[in-house]
């Protein structure tokens, strides 16, 4: 395992293994965590394993001998860790509304419990920038449908008790819009749709009509399923984040402030900016826009 750069006083930390972002910080207890994740988590190796690398580490660095004194600094490096430290996005691709629209098309053409499940699945999912957890974990109770001013209703609200990033159980509200311009698109009229399928009890999506809830896992594996039967292109690059990342690109495309978007999809720091895509003729639109000159 190599070990970080160091650069006194301050620090480049290039992670290897989990390829986090480079950062530089005056803080030089960054140094001591390369993996702090791995060492909390022990995905990779256990977890004293993984402490006794970090003892080590710090020792080297510091000069220190005692195992209490070590402690005490490996625990601040991992809270700084955590602070200036970001994880790299799973680079799946974004799923488009393009595609999106392609897939949904083939899922009402099946007309049965999947078809409409899946439906709204990916609607929802891709509207809210849902994570996969956080579908998975939607009740019929946990939906309420939004009306404005007492007019037609504009969509639902969704409540998540839990999530990745709040880490406090607070909550949050997810409101995702219906669509009045295409209403195979809607993912309200989905819900509706899906509802008449069964219970309004419990979970929203199961693995059956009335039955019971599915793993995280499932979103992922029935979005490719169903992209390839929709004869998408390359669905083995999409995963369930491709659901997320491509209500987050939209969203931006669509002059959305990013401020907006990291509340919406729930984001508590600027990592948002990292699921945000642009195409190659995007990229190159915008180095012709900088060759041109100034009027």
């Amino acid at each position: 395992m190599a070990p970080a750069s160091c650069l006194i006083p301050s620090i480049t930390v290039s992670v290897g293994p989990l390829d986090l972002v480079q950062r530089q910080t005056c803080c030089w207890e960054i140094a001591f965590v390369m993996n702090w994740q791995e060492a909390c988590t022990g995905r990779q190796q256990g977890t004293q394993q993984a402490t006794s690398w970090q003892l080590g580490m710090a020792g080297a660095l510091s000069g220190v001998k005692t195992t209490a004194t070590l402690c005490k600094l490996v625990r601040r490096a991992m809270r700084v860790a955590a602070t200036h430290a970001v994880t790299s996005v799973n680079q799946k691709r974004p799923l488009s509304r393009a595609d999106l629209r392609v897939l949904v098309k083939h899922l009402r053409s099946r007309r049965d419990f999947i078809g409409d499940r899946d439906a709204a699945m990916f609607l929802v999912g891709w509207a809210g920038m849902f994570r996969s957890a956080e579908l998975m974990g939607i009740e019929w109770r946990d939906l309420q449908v939004y009306e404005e001013g007492g007019e037609a209703e504009k969509g639902v609200a969704i409540y998540v008790p839990y999530s990745k990033t709040d880490q406090a159980g607070e909550g949050a509200w997810v409101f995702v819009a219906a669509c009045e311009d295409e209403k195979e698109m809607c993912p309200l009229r989905a819900l509706q749709r899906l509802r008449k399928w069964g219970s309004a009890d419990g979970k929203v999506f199961t693995a059956y009509a009335g039955g019971v809830g599915m793993k995280k896992l499932t979103v992922g594996s029935r979005l490719k399923h169903d992209l390839r039967d929709a004869g998408v292109a390359e669905a083995e690059q999409y995963a369930a984040h491709s659901l997320r990342r491509g209500g987050a690109t939209h969203a931006a495309r669509q002059k959305i402030a990013l401020r907006k978007i990291q509340m919406m999809g729930r984001w508590k720091s600027d990592v948002v900016r990292l699921y945000l895509y642009a195409a190659p003729v995007e990229l190159m639109q915008a180095a012709t826009q900088m060759q041109r000159k100034q009027r």
